[in-house]
C-alpha cells in the first residue's frame, strides 16, 4: 500500500507543482473533514449520561482490542492513491 505524500505527487507530476497541489487539495478534503468529525462524534459517547451511557459502554465492552485498532487504521495506515 503506498502511503500518501505531496512529495510523490510533486514527483508524479513531473515536478508540476501547480498540478501536485490541486490533486492533493482534492484526495484530502474528505480525510480531513473526518479528523475534524469524528472527535465531535466520540464526545457523545465520552459523555453520555444515563441508560444511554450504559449502552454505549455495553456496546464498546463487547469490542476486542482488534475491532477498535481496525477502526483507527484508517487513520494511521494513509490510504492508497494512483500517481497517474
Amino acid at each position: 500500500m503506498s502511503r500518501w505524500c505531496l512529495a510523490e505527487l510533486i514527483c508524479a507530476s513531473g515536478s508540476d507543482y501547480e498540478q501536485a497541489f490541486t490533486r492533493f487539495a482534492a484526495v484530502r478534503y474528505l480525510r480531513t473533514a473526518r479528523v475534524t468529525l469524528e472527535p465531535r462524534h466520540l464526545w457523545n459517547f465520552y459523555h453520555a449520561d444515563g441508560f444511554e451511557r450504559e449502552v454505549l459502554w455495553q456496546a464498546a465492552g463487547e469490542r476486542s482490542e482488534l475491532d477498535t485498532f481496525q477502526c483507527l487504521a484508517w487513520l494511521y495506515d494513509g490510504f492508497q492513491f494512483s500517481t497517474s
